[in-house]
């Protein structure tokens, strides 16, 4: 019944989902509830998801054209000199009361913003989640908006610390939709289907994200998805796998900054995906050969490090090195980025915190800041 419900729905129905339904009755209260969440969010059509962002546009568009319309009925009524000065104050009045009413919609918009972004923010990691599993560390999160586009990601699991920073497409209410949708999908792949290999991890989001957009390439579809890294850090052999879908990682050591690049390709449909992607649906009800298949032609890399003691790790999105600056009009840019973490790497991470945000604040000047801005830095 609950496979039938959903197919019938157009719902996207993971085959991993009924063993998991299957166990509820045994699990304790808080992973039953936790886990259907997951599973019914999961099972979404992407239309509803869009629909729903499209209707929080379409209530800032009125707005919006509201609070124009009155604007112009009042200046044309104090323009117009013919009016009588009583039926003038008469329309004015009625005019405020319209707009007494557009402020009110306005505000409890900006109420729901306000609560959205809380529910985000406690669906973020505690930073000091982190305490004891490295050395030091610092986490730099900016958005540009009350909810943001960026997020990061972290769980601890059989001695293996695997950390994601992702920049979701967008920022504001679309980029929230997909921050909270990736925390979701990472922790289904990682917490129940047991992945823990970092180019794994972003093989199976990839999946899921075109599988759950239904994207195969056309103009007319969404593109969303997002760019992300991801680090898995095994403390029993101290040592670091790396993969990134258009996102880099720096290591810090002995006054050099060693470079990692990721693959150049997004967790979203893309021309290596093209002439694949109509099999994705073919095998939606079916996944796990599909999966192996896809896995080995358009793999990302998993790049391998060992640790010493000492390295410093730095993750990040675009939003710093994008910024425009007040005095320059130009962006800070991330080779800029890069000289800055290295001169400083020696210091504390609490202090290299407060030197890129005072050095972002006053490179933004009066400016506004034209993305979120995330920057994670970790010792080990």
């Amino acid at each position: 019944r609950f496979i039938s419900e959903y197919e019938r729905e157009g719902g996207y129905f993971n085959p991993h989902l009924l063993y998991n339904y299957a166990h509820l009755r045994d699990l304790s209260f808080r992973v039953f509830y936790h886990q259907p969440f997951k599973c019914l969010f999961l099972s979404v059509p992407s239309g509803s998801l869009l629909r729903l962002c499209s209707s929080k546009f379409k209530k800032i568009a009125r707005m919006k054209h509201n609070i124009e319309h009155i604007r112009k009925e009042i200046s044309a009524l104090l323009c117009d000199h013919d009016i009588p000065e009583t039926l003038r104050v008469k329309r004015i009045e009625d005019v405020l009361v319209k707009l007494d009413e557009v402020l009110e919609q306005q505000q409890i918009y900006f109420d729901s913003i306000q609560h959205t972004g809380r529910l985000q923010k406690a669906m973020l990691p505690k930073e000091e989640y982190l305490n004891g599993l490295v050395q030091d560390h610092f986490l730099l999160y900016q958005p540009k908006e009350i909810i943001g586009g960026d997020f990061y990601w972290i769980t601890f699991k059989d001695n293996k610390l695997t950390i994601a920073i992702a920049d979701c497409t967008g920022h504001g209410i679309p980029g929230a939709f997909i921050s909270i949708l990736g925390m979701s999908l990472l922790n289904q792949i990682t917490n129940i289907d047991r992945i823990t290999s970092a180019n794994r991890i972003l093989n199976r989001l990839r999946y899921h994200i075109v599988t759950l957009f239904h994207q195969k390439g056309m103009i007319e579809e969404t593109k969303d998805g997002m760019d992300i890294g991801i680090v898995v850090i095994d403390k029993n052999k101290n040592t670091l796998e790396f993969s990134g879908a258009n996102r880099l990682l720096w290591i810090a050591r002995n006054d050099e900054m060693i470079e990692i690049k990721g693959d150049r390709m997004p967790i979203a449909v893309n021309s290596l995906l093209d002439p694949f992607t109509n099999t994705f649906f073919e095998f939606t009800k079916f996944a796990k050969p599909f999966l192996e298949k896809q896995d080995e032609l358009h793999s990302f890399t998993n790049h391998e490090v060992s640790l010493t003691k000492g390295d410093v790790l730095y993750m990040f999105s675009d939003g710093y090195a994008d910024q425009i600056g007040q005095s320059t009009n130009k962006r800070f840019m991330s080779h800029n980025l890069k000289e800055l973490l290295l001169k400083y790497h020696n210091e504390t991470l609490y202090t290299q915190k407060d030197i890129l945000k005072n050095t972002f604040e006053r490179w933004k000047g009066n400016l506004e800041q034209i993305d979120d801005v995330l920057v994670l830095g970790l010792k080990i």
